[in-house]
């Protein structure tokens, strides 16, 4: 009798052999694609012009160390 870590195992085996096969055929210009949001700018104190960049953003600030 099979346990169902080796059913699991198997049928996961037969999805990833299905996939390989639809891929010869078919080739995915693009498989999942999601909104993370905006993209962040972090600053560091380090940076040339730091104090500028600062008062620029002073309102967009959620988190400073």
């Amino acid at each position: 009798m099979e346990s169902n870590i080796e059913k699991a195992e198997e049928e996961m085996g037969k999805y990833y052999q299905l996939k390989e096969e639809f891929l010869k055929v078919f080739t995915p210009n693009l498989i999942h694609k999601q909104f993370i949001g905006e993209k962040k700018k972090r600053v560091y104190s380090y940076e040339k012009n730091y104090e500028k960049l600062l008062k620029e953003k002073t309102n967009d600030i959620f988190w400073k160390k």
